[in-house]
C-alpha cells in the first residue's frame, strides 16, 4: 500500500488510495456485468470516490463497499451472467496492441 504520510497523519488512513481502489472495483463490477467501462466513472459513482478522496467515508465504510463489489463480480462471472467470454482473445489483444503501439510510435 503506498504511503502518504499526510494523508494518514490527517484521516488516518491514505484516502487517496482508498478512492483509487473504490473506482476500480466499481469499474470491475461495471466490465463484469455490461462488458463495458463507462468513462468519465458515472457521476454517482464518481461522486462517492471523491467523497472518499476528500475524506468523508471511513476506511471500513470503504473495505466494505469494495468487499461487496467483490463478492457481486464473483458471482456474476462464477454463475455466468455475464456478457464477458469465458477467456480472452488473446490473438485479438495483441493485434491490437500492436497496432496501438505502431500508431502511437508512427512506425
Amino acid at each position: 500500500m503506498p504511503n502518504r504520510p499526510e494523508l494518514i497523519a490527517k484521516y488516518g488512513w491514505d484516502v487517496k488510495y482508498g478512492s483509487h481502489a473504490l473506482r476500480l472495483a466499481h469499474q470491475g463490477h461495471e466490465i463484469a456485468a455490461t462488458g463495458h467501462l463507462t468513462l468519465p466513472l458515472p457521476y454517482e459513482h464518481r461522486q462517492r470516490v471523491l467523497a472518499v478522496k476528500r475524506g468523508e467515508v471511513s476506511k471500513a465504510e470503504v473495505s466494505a463497499e469494495i468487499a461487496r463489489l467483490e463478492v457481486e463480480v464473483r458471482a456474476l462471472l462464477n454463475e455466468g451472467r455475464t456478457p464477458l467470454p469465458e477467456y480472452a482473445d488473446r490473438e485479438a489483444i495483441s493485434r491490437w496492441a500492436i497496432s496501438a503501439q505502431r500508431r502511437h510510435w508512427g512506425w
